[in-house]
């Protein structure tokens, strides 16, 4: 901890003493005192609407909601009409879940003034996280009148033309946010996703890199060594894995060109992918991320984070090296599934694998998964089986749908994803929407029909059928927001004269490029954690 000299006493003997003391200690770190002085102040002067709105904003600030929600409704019993209450008894309902409350102290707010912008701006935030785009739209539109140089609500306004596929839009939205705000790395992460889904590589990835500067992220960053330099002669270099388990598998493949000049490659990963990519071409050691996200206890020379080596080797859409598969898988686990898929009733029939469903702490969750009762006309198709590739709590699905008698369910000991990955070695092909399973099959060079979202994850760019990631992947997009219905025709009936004609799986090579964009301009797309949404706004009393 930091020590930082505490006020003098008689300054501390006054409430305001207390607080600004608290907020001193806050900022040191020393939250326990902090607590204490925040409570003292409180206890000094119990009637104070400042001092109480104080604690509930420490208590907001740490997560604490419960305490935050007693403690702001304590105040809102001192004044019903304080616009900083009523906004941070809001903020606190919609992390609680609760956005019909969040709504109602919102809309109260706004009631005393009409004008507030952070008010303003939480709510169109509610909505838009709500999907119920045209009020997000009204709440950020008026903040942004009012003023136009407040960035944040702007920035929101971005995002929501990103959620609707205005693409065009968004990227000036987030290039005004920097016009007025040049430091506001968000609206330059942000803008990364517009400019990468539209194959603008070179200002992209270099947009992409400000991800570092967000908290989130920070614990990418190694205190006391360097970033690696590919000029520099050193030895050891740590590559972080970071985001999602796809992520990690689809830019493993770098690992091998930063191999060059004799370096040694330490690769720390996500612990669940550990065996699977331990004998990557280019990885010398892996080891696991801890569960603090800290560095491992390991020596090595430089550091660079995994998703920024393509910045550093300055890929383009035509340079990204696609050689699959680029990961390998135990021939001992590939017999064992054989073996295992032989036994059912699918020994001569098309082996399909499938996956409904992500990882739902994703943000862009929403927008990617679907349910497994929407795949039911997929599993009426003669002469195929299938076989259940998915994981994590949508697995669940299955045991309320036990009528499916030709979904075959092996999850129980696909305990590992290298036992995932021998499976997908059995099948014929993967049908999934974009979640790991998507790039396991593509690293696999196993045939993938990737399910991709109206507002697609910027790796998949916009308007082509074919991925430059990945040859055998197949890209099926959604025709229209939220509108799952005519993509699942689509693909049952692809599968259905796949199967009829005996045809083999159509592979897409990475020459061919049908790439024709949706938009006569240099805009584009939006992304699988969509731009993010920023911690609510609070309002100072």
């Amino acid at each position: 901890m930091v020590n930082v000299d505490r006020p003098l006493c008689k300054t501390e003997s006054a409430p305001e003493g207390h607080s600004a003391g608290a907020k001193t200690r806050e900022t040191a770190g020393c939250v326990d005192e902090a607590e204490d002085l925040f409570k003292k102040s409180l206890e000094a002067d119990p009637t104070s609407v400042p001092l109480t709105l104080d604690l509930g904003d420490f208590f907001l600030r740490h997560g604490r909601l419960d305490e935050a929600e007693l403690v702001y409704r304590y105040a809102l019993s001192l004044d019903h009409r304080s616009c900083a209450v009523l906004n941070n008894l809001g903020n606190t309902m919609k992390q609680k879940g609760d956005h019909a409350e969040a709504e109602r102290f919102y809309r109260e707010a706004l009631t005393v003034n009409p004008h507030l912008l952070e008010t303003l701006t939480n709510l169109g935030i509610l909505f838009l996280n709500q999907k119920r785009f045209d009020e997000a739209e009204t709440y950020l539109r008026r903040a942004t009148a009012l003023n136009p140089r407040f960035g944040y609500a702007a920035r929101e306004l971005g995002n929501l033309s990103m959620e609707q596929g205005r693409y065009t839009e968004a990227e000036a939205l987030y290039r005004y946010v920097l016009s007025v705000n040049p430091g506001d790395h968000d609206a330059a992460f942000n803008l990364s996703y517009v400019l990468l889904l539209h194959g603008k590589y070179e200002e992209g990835w270099d947009r992409y890199e400000l991800r570092l500067k967000r908290a989130d992220f920070q614990y990418l960053c190694v205190d006391g060594k360097r970033r690696f330099d590919p000029s520099s002669a050193s030895q050891t270099v740590l590559v972080r894995a970071e985001q999602g388990l796809g992520d990690t598998i689809q830019f493993v493949r770098f690992l091998s060109e930063l191999k060059g000049n004799g370096r040694r490659i330490i690769f720390e990963c996500q612990p669940q992918l550990v065996d699977l990519l331990g004998s990557v071409q280019g990885v010398d050691t892996i080891v696991p991320r801890t569960v603090g996200l800290k560095a491992p206890d390991i020596a090595f020379d430089e550091y660079i984070p995994l998703l920024s080596l393509p910045g550093v080797f300055k890929i383009t859409a035509e340079t990204i090296p696609a050689h699959v598969p680029y990961v390998a898988v135990d021939q001992g686990l590939i017999e064992k599934w054989k073996m295992a898929l032989g036994s059912e009733a699918g020994r001569e029939r098309f082996k399909v694998g499938v996956a409904w469903a992500g990882n739902p702490k994703n943000t862009g969750d929403k927008f990617r998964s679907l349910t497994l009762k929407s795949l039911t006309p997929l599993f009426g198709v003669d002469g195929a089986i299938f076989y259940s590739l998915q994981y994590g709590i949508a697995v669940a699905e299955i045991e309320a749908l036990p009528t499916f008698a030709n979904l075959v369910d092996f999850s129980r000991d696909l305990k590992a994803f290298a036992d995932t990955a021998a499976f997908i070695m059995n099948l014929d092909l993967v049908i999934t929407v974009d979640s790991v399973i998507a790039h396991l099959a593509g690293a696999l060079g196993k045939p993938c029909w990737n399910l991709i979202p109206y507002v697609p994850d910027w790796r998949w760019l916009i308007d082509r059928s074919d991925s430059p990631w990945y040859p055998t992947m197949r890209l099926i997009r959604q025709k229209s927001l939220n509108d799952w219905e005519e993509t699942l025709q689509e693909v049952t009936s692809e599968l259905a004269h796949i199967v009829l004609r005996n045809r083999p799986v159509t592979s897409f090579a990475t020459s061919e490029r049908p790439n024709t964009p949706k938009e006569q301009s240099p805009l584009f797309h939006t992304p699988q954690h969509s731009p993010s949404f920023y911690p609510d706004m609070p309002v100072q009393a």
